[in-house]
């Protein structure tokens, strides 16, 4: 019997139909599920159009009896965004495939035939038992497709309706050990505890402020010249009321748990994956503030290591590496309460020209 009608990630980026001729085809409608806060388009929105070319391309080359799991994906921008519609199609080839294991490689193109990003991954096969046990099925007979709501940005996508309380900012670390990673929420930690309060929805002007600026000057003469912090927001660097605020060192961006953001095993599809990634490290940025953003993604690099359950909510935890003027290079790793990491990844970001 077919399972009930549902929601796909798919459908809520607007992505299809697929074409499974000479490679693989995905078009991406284009519209405002890909956009940040600030109403500019993200890398984010790309993960699934991506992951689907790239990693069905590996599926079809699959041996018998069993399943593929991404194990790789990275992207790298060609123009930065925006990228204009009415589509962006993401195409695949195959680079190669042996018996453990396939790689191959694509390109998304926006509305005037335009090559914005370039992508390739990595597929693993395992046996079609435990979770992928069904897939076979699924796919042969999947469920309807529930049209998907009026979104007017990524974050809706992910049901995320209030970024104050979602995306938490931390301050800390030290010249010997870096930042320190907030703990899995639920979980606290004396010897893992960022030293900042969780901020609310008050504090998030503030906090945006000072993630914007990378040496955090521009943040301080910003809060100078406005509204003094809002209450929760980090300690001033110095004397004085025009002192800067510390620069966000972590940040925890929290996905809940929606059955709509699963895969054929009932796991988050690789490409939510890919766009929670890419949100925290935006966030950190400061690019999730209402005024838009001053950088954009230049390449991702993701590590999946185990799938990631939808039973609870996702954590996606950024971290500092390098900020430079230019180019900034951020650290996420995504998990759920128990602190084991479903993936790893490097994002770089890069000033707008």
């Amino acid at each position: 019997m077919r399972a009930a009608a549902r929601e796909y990630p798919e459908t809520r980026l607007r992505v299809g139909p697929m074409d499974r001729g000479n490679g693989m085809r995905v078009p991406m409608t284009v519209g405002p599920w890909m956009t940040a806060p600030g109403g500019e388009q993200t890398a984010a929105a790309l993960g699934v159009i991506v992951d689907d070319a790239i990693g069905i391309e590996v599926h079809n080359q699959r041996p018998a009896g069993t399943h593929s799991v991404t194990t790789e994906l990275s992207l790298d921008v060609v123009f930065p965004p925006p990228w204009p519609g009415p589509e962006l199609v993401a195409t695949s080839r195959l680079a190669g495939a042996g018996p453990a294991d396939g790689v191959s490689r694509g390109e998304v193109r926006d509305g005037d035939g335009r090559v914005v990003a370039i992508a390739s991954g990595r597929s693993r096969f395992v046996p079609a038992i435990g979770i992928h046990a069904d897939v076979a099925e699924v796919e042969r007979e999947p469920p309807d497709r529930i049209e998907p709501a009026d979104h007017r940005t990524i974050l809706e996508v992910l049901d995320i309706s209030d970024l104050g309380r979602s995306l938490i900012l931390g301050f800390g670390g030290d010249a010997d050990t870096g930042p320190r990673l907030p703990p899995p929420i639920g979980q606290p930690s004396a010897e893992n505890r960022v030293p900042a309060p969780r901020p609310t929805a008050d504090d998030w002007p503030a906090q945006v402020a000072a993630a914007v600026s990378h040496d955090g000057k521009a943040a301080g003469a910003a809060l100078a010249e406005g509204a003094a912090p809002a209450a929760g927001t980090a300690p001033a660097a110095g004397p004085g009321p025009s002192a800067p605020p510390a620069s966000p060192m972590t940040a925890q961006l929290v996905v809940p748990p929606v059955e709509a953001f699963g895969n054929a095993s009932g796991t988050m599809h690789g490409g939510l994956l890919f766009a929670g990634t890419d949100l925290a490290a935006a966030g950190l940025a400061g690019a999730l503030g209402p005024q838009g953003a001053a950088d954009y993604t230049t390449s991702l690099r993701l590590n999946l290591l185990r799938p990631a359950l939808l039973g609870e909510p996702v954590i996606f935890t950024a971290s500092v590496v390098n900020r430079g003027r230019s180019v900034s290079v951020y650290r996420v790793v995504s998990h759920g309460s128990a602190g084991r990491p479903y993936t790893v990844a490097t994002v770089t970001r890069s000033r707008l020209p």
